[in-house]
């Protein structure tokens, strides 16, 4: 019994290595597979989306979701970063939708114009 379940585990971490490391392949020979691109820029969306929340306009953000009549009490506009809010996540919802088409190839990459 021991004896395959090793031969389970090794089959199961050679499967996740050839699953993780065949996209990475490409992007090191400079192609870059459209999984990875979106991957990446996901990665990148969070990261500026996380800077963004720790300046003073996204901590008043943070704080009208939490409260809304303590923002108010503290002179800060809850309508205005309301806005600013909704702004900000129909954005990022459009940027998803646009890596969902093309990834499915739904929209055409083309070089032209």
């Amino acid at each position: 019994m021991k004896r395959r379940l090793a031969h389970v585990k090794t089959a199961l971490i050679i499967g996740v290595t050839a699953a993780v490391t065949a996209p990475l392949g490409t992007w090191i020979a400079g192609e870059v597979s459209p999984r990875v691109g979106a991957i990446m820029f996901a990665c990148y969306l969070c990261v500026l989306l996380v800077l963004f929340l720790r300046t003073q306009l996204g901590l008043s953000l943070r704080a009208t979701g939490d409260n809304r009549d303590m923002v108010s009490a503290s002179s800060i506009n809850p309508a205005f970063t309301t806005t600013v809010g909704l702004c900000l996540s129909n954005a990022v919802v459009a940027l998803s939708g646009a890596l969902i088409a093309q990834y499915q190839c739904f929209i055409v990459r083309t070089d032209s114009l």
